[in-house]
């Protein structure tokens, strides 16, 4: 509509060197805009990598409202294997439950699942998840080199008393649903394993314990989404 209204513009009488200059430019402008709008950026896949409490899912919603990405949640799909809602208790222990190896395995090879499905279908997808295990991520990035799309690591670092607030805060929260607490993280801290030089070439690492500029990461993130040819 704007181009269109430039355009009107433009065909008025009397119109000064300068204005017809303007017009035009306005007019490219929003053609080439909405020429943007309508071929959606080639699909990639995004994975997060952070202990519980780094800040993962918000960071997700933030990328959420500037990129044109899916995202999809291990907290979420780990219940919905077990037929919970979101936001229900499970009651499970460390290492019990929802939370037992087996039940942990299932819910990475469900994310891992639906990621290609979502790529398939031609769309970006980002996977919310812990990702400590180098085995999770390898999975995730096997699918990113099997379609041909783009992969990126957001390594969230967050300092360990910051990470302890939060756990400690997160039973007040309501319909949260990640049932991980200050057990849970400590077991993440003993077994977790770390980035590889390789995977540290894919990464954008993320200050979580700071204020995030989801500008800037988003332009970060734009420069490494670079299509791959097969």
């Amino acid at each position: 509509m704007r181009a269109k209204v430039a355009c009107i513009r433009l065909g008025q009488s009397g119109l000064s060197h300068d204005e017809i200059k303007q017009g035009r430019e306005e007019f490219r402008g929003y053609a080439n805009l909405a020429e943007r709008y309508t071929q959606p950026a080639p699909p990639a896949l995004i994975i997060t990598h952070g202990l519980s409490g780094s800040g993962k899912t918000w960071l997700s919603q933030q990328l959420l409202e500037s990129i044109d990405v899916i995202r999809v949640r291990s907290d979420i799909e780990r219940k919905r294997l077990h037929g919970l809602a979101p936001g229900e208790r499970s009651g499970s222990g460390i290492d019990r439950g929802i939370y037992s190896s087996d039940a942990s395995q299932r819910t990475y090879a469900r994310l891992t699942e639906l990621a290609d499905m979502i790529l398939r279908a031609g769309y970006s997808v980002i996977v919310d998840a812990a990702f400590l295990k180098r085995g999770q991520r390898e999975q995730l990035h096997d699918v990113a080199q099997e379609v041909c799309v783009p992969f990126v690591i957001l390594d969230i670092q967050t300092p360990e008393h910051i990470l302890r607030q939060r756990l400690r805060q997160r039973p007040q929260q309501q319909l949260e649903a990640s049932e991980a607490g200050l057990a849970v993280l400590e077991r993440q801290l003993s077994r977790q394993e770390p980035l590889t030089d390789s995977e540290r070439r894919l990464a954008i690492r993320v200050a979580g314990g700071e204020p995030v500029q989801p500008a800037a990461l988003e332009q970060q993130l734009r420069a490494r989404l670079v299509p791959v040819h097969s």
